[in-house]
């Protein structure tokens, strides 16, 4: 619907959402009594405010039968990553410790502890045959709370996608249209990002000014490798600036700043500047600031709570004081 999904999790201040295609394979994801088995537990209707503020959210009582469990049956594709998610609260449960979250072997799960305040718990684990068994299991007695089961074919959590009777997929999110053409000066400026990736899960996220397409553009880069950021200059299809950094954590929120200028190039993160250097030519024509490289390939994925395109090379100090967290 062309409006734009804001992230509250990382404090007061939102920050744009743009999330990969996924697909939630619960049937019912916030109706626990509709799941395919359910061991030695009994679930109960509506007894609680879920996390979405409505009377939804249902309880979970174990009677200390070993292996007690609420559990759905899904098909899915060997050997692939899948993560299960969903949000917990604990009543009375006798070990708040050893609640067990996964598919159906012991290596494919964890412990996780739950508290008394809702909380989002996840796993991510290899499937080992055609059918899985996504579940919450607990050997003692007592009662939980839960709501929103999510069991998707990814490497990590995305945010909730709810389902009421069969699978539901949230399409990929784009966003177009983020720059004015006239703030843009191809002879100098800075592109300015507060980014937080949303896993470091081997796939190329960039943000780029460009003339739309990848000849000319300043790009900044989530690599495919590990917590690696890189940096790109080109200018009529030739690289005229690159740098590469491995940084502690992409996803964590990061202050960044490419500064582009003839022979004054420079790279800026949490306040230092990690490195610089020369040209002697532009790019040319910078008319588009897209979370993409570019051509609209590669898109962004991930929490922005700030982007900026400053038309004007940027000192030094005026850099060190914007990306200081």
């Amino acid at each position: 619907s062309n409006v734009p999904r804001l992230d509250y999790s990382n404090g007061d201040c939102p920050s744009l959402l743009l999330e990969n295609q996924s697909t939630n394979l619960i049937n019912y994801s916030e109706d626990f009594s509709s799941l395919n088995i359910r061991n030695n537990a009994i679930v109960t209707s509506n007894q609680i405010t879920s996390p979405r503020g409505l009377l939804d959210a249902d309880k979970i009582t174990f009677n200390g039968t070993n292996a007690g469990r609420v559990e759905a049956s899904v098909s899915v594709t060997v050997g692939q990553p899948y993560t299960i998610s969903l949000y917990l609260k604990n009543k009375d449960l006798s070990n708040v410790t050893q609640v067990w979250i996964g598919l159906s072997e012991t290596s494919q799960g964890e412990y996780v502890t739950i508290t008394d305040e809702w909380q989002r718990y996840d796993v991510t684990t290899n499937a080992d045959g055609s059918t899985e068994y996504p579940r919450i299991q607990f050997n003692g007695t007592g009662s939980l709370y839960a709501w929103g089961f999510q069991l998707e074919q990814n490497s990590y959590p995305t945010s909730y996608i709810p389902t009421s009777g069969t699978a539901k997929t949230r399409v990929s999110e784009t966003c177009g249209g983020a720059g004015d053409s006239s703030s843009i000066n191809s002879e100098e400026g800075v592109l300015y990002a507060e980014i937080s990736a949303l896993a470091n899960d081997g796939t190329n996220r960039m943000i780029s000014l460009s003339d739309g397409t990848t000849n000319n553009r300043v790009l900044i880069k989530y690599d495919n490798a590990e917590n690696r950021l890189e940096f790109f200059v080109f200018s009529g299809g030739v690289g005229i600036y690159d740098f590469i950094i491995v940084i502690s954590d992409t996803t964590i929120n990061n202050k960044i700043a490419v500064k582009y200028k003839i022979n004054d190039f420079s790279v800026w993160i949490n306040g230092i500047k990690e490195d610089a250097g020369v040209g002697e030519i532009l790019p040319i024509g910078l008319s588009e600031l897209s979370f993409n490289q570019g051509d609209g390939a590669n898109p962004f994925y991930g929490n922005t709570e700030d982007l900026r395109v400053y038309n004007t090379a940027l000192t030094d100090s005026e850099l060190q004081a914007l990306t200081t967290p």
